[in-house]
C-alpha cells in the first residue's frame, strides 16, 4: 500500500473513532437535557448502534454501483450537516434523527475502510495493515475519551458538535487523494466495456464459518464488558474512576495494535486468533467475582486487548479466505454483523444480570467464546490458514489446484 493511501485510511479512523468514543458515553447526560426518560435513552442508544450496522451493511451494495472513492467522499461529508445539527437541536426527535444519520455515516465508512485496504495492500502485509487501521482506532479511544469530555465541560455541547463537525470535514477532504483502487465496485475498467465488469460473488461457506466464529468471540466480549460496566456502576464508584478504565485499556492497546497483524503476518492468523479467545475465557470468568477497580480495570483491558487483535486479524483473514469479487460483499458483512451483534448481545446482557446475576452471563460468554474458538478450529480444518496464496489473487492469476499454497 502506498504510503499517502495508508495515512489516508489511518487518519480516517482516527476520527471515526475519536468521534464515536468521545459522543457516545456523554449522549445519555445530552438527551437527558430535553427530558428524556432512562428508556427512551436506552432506545436512543440502541438505534445509534443499529444504524452503524446498517450503514456498514449497506456499504456493500453501494459499492456494486458507486466507485469506492466517490462513496467514501459523499458518505463522509453526511457527517459533517449531522454534527452542526446537533449543535443546534432544540428537541429530542431532532438530536435523535441527526445522531443517527452520523452513526450511518460512521458505519459505511468504516466498511469502507475495510473494503479499500483489503483492495490496497498485497497478502503478505495484510495483516500489518489492518492492524495499523486499528492503531489509529486506539488511538482514538484514548483521545476521545479525554478530550471530547474536556470540551464539553468548558465550552458546552453546541460549540462541542461544532468543532467536531469542522473534524469530521476532514474525512470526505481526504477522500479526494484516495487512489482509484480496482476491484472495489462493479465500474468497468479502462480498456473494458459495461458489459465485461465482474459481477460482486457471494462470500462462500469458509467466510460465513469465519463470521460465525467472530459473532461468537464479539458477544462474549461485549457480555463481559458490560457486565463490568454494571459491576462498577453497583459498587458504586465514581465516574471519572469508571471513565479511567477507558483511557488505561486504549494506552494498552496500541502497542497490541502495532503487533497484532504482522504477528498474524509471520505466524498465522488462526493462532493469534484463538490465543485472543481463550484470552477472553480467562477474562470473564474472574470477572463475574470483582469487587476492585484494579480488578475491573484489568479485565476490561484484557477485553480490549483480545478484541484489538480480533479485528485485524479477523479482517485479514476474511479478506484471505475471499475471492477479489466477493470482497465489496464480505468485509462490510463482517463489519455489520459485528456492530449488530453488540444491539444484540448488551440488551441481552442486562435482562440476564438482572435476573440471574453475573456468574450466568460470565459462564455464557466463556461458552461463546470457545464455541468460535470450535468454529474457528473448523474452518482451519476446511484449509482456512492464513492463505497468502488465496489472497494473492488480488494480484495474480490463480494457481492450479493441485499446486500446493506457501506454509
Amino acid at each position: 500500500m502506498r504510503n499517502r493511501q495508508q495515512t489516508i485510511l489511518f487518519i480516517t479512523n482516527l476520527i471515526l473513532f475519536f468521534t464515536g468514543t468521545g459522543l457516545f458515553p456523554l449522549f445519555p447526560l445530552y438527551a437527558a437535557r430535553f427530558g428524556t426518560s432512562q428508556t427512551v435513552i436506552g432506545i436512543f442508544l440502541a438505534s445509534l448502534s443499529g444504524m452503524n450496522a446498517v450503514g456498514a451493511l449497506l456499504a456493500s451494495r453501494s459499492l456494486e454501483r458507486i466507485p469506492a472513492k466517490k462513496l467514501f467522499i459523499g458518505v463522509g461529508a453526511v457527517g459533517v450537516p449531522a454534527l452542526f445539527l446537533l449543535s443546534q437541536a432544540s428537541v429530542f426527535w431532532l438530536a435523535l434523527v441527526a445522531a443517527a444519520l452520523l452513526w450511518f455515516s460512521g458505519g459505511m465508512v468504516s466498511a469502507l475502510l475495510n473494503v479499500l485496504t483489503g483492495l490496497s495492500v498485497e497478502a503478505e502485509a495484510r495483516g500489518r495493515a489492518f492492524s495499523l487501521l486499528f492503531v489509529a482506532a486506539s488511538i482514538g479511544v484514548v483521545l476521545g475519551g479525554t478530550g471530547v469530555g474536556a470540551l464539553v465541560s468548558r465550552l458546552g455541547y453546541t460549540p462541542t458538535f461544532a468543532i467536531m463537525a469542522f473534524i469530521w470535514a476532514v474525512i470526505p477532504a481526504l477522500g479526494l487523494f484516495l487512489a482509484r483502487t480496482e476491484g472495489a465496485n462493479n465500474a468497468a475498467t479502462p480498456g473494458s466495456t459495461p458489459a465485461a465488469a465482474t459481477p460482486p460473488a457471494a462470500p462462500g461457506r469458509a467466510f460465513y464459518l469465519l463470521l460465525a466464529s467472530i459473532l461468537a468471540i464479539t458477544a462474549a466480549v461485549q457480555m463481559g464488558n458490560l457486565a463490568a460496566l454494571l459491576g462498577m456502576q453497583a459498587a458504586r464508584f465514581s465516574a471519572a474512576a469508571i471513565s479511567s478504565t477507558t483511557v488505561v485499556s486504549g494506552l494498552i492497546a496500541i502497542p497490541v495494535s502495532l503487533s497484532a497483524g504482522t504477528l498474524s503476518d509471520r505466524f498465522g492468523r488462526h493462532k493469534l486468533l484463538l490465543l485472543s479467545y481463550f484470552l477472553v475465557v480467562f477474562t470473564v470468568l474472574p470477572l463475574a467475582g470483582a469487587a476492585h477497580l484494579w480488578h475491573f480495570s484489568a479485565g476490561i483491558a484484557l477485553l480490549l486487548v483480545a478484541m484489538t487483535v480480533v479485528r485485524p486479524v479477523a479482517a485479514a483473514l476474511a479478506t484471505d479466505l475471499l475471492e477479489p469479487a466477493a470482497l465489496q460483499r464480505g468485509l462490510p458483512l463482517l463489519e455489520a454483523s459485528i456492530m449488530g451483534v453488540g444491539v444484540v448481545s448488551s440488551a441481552g446482557t442486562g435482562y440476564l444480570l438482572e435476573n440471574f446475576g453475573s456468574m450466568l452471563v460470565a459462564v455464557l460468554a466463556a461458552t461463546l467464546a470457545l464455541s468460535g474458538s470450535a468454529t474457528l478450529a473448523l474452518l482451519s480444518g476446511r484449509g482456512g490458514r492464513p492463505r497468502l496464496a488465496l489472497g494473492a489473487r488480488l494480484f495474480s492469476r490463480p494457481e492450479p489446484a493441485n499446486q500446493p499454497g506457501p506454509c
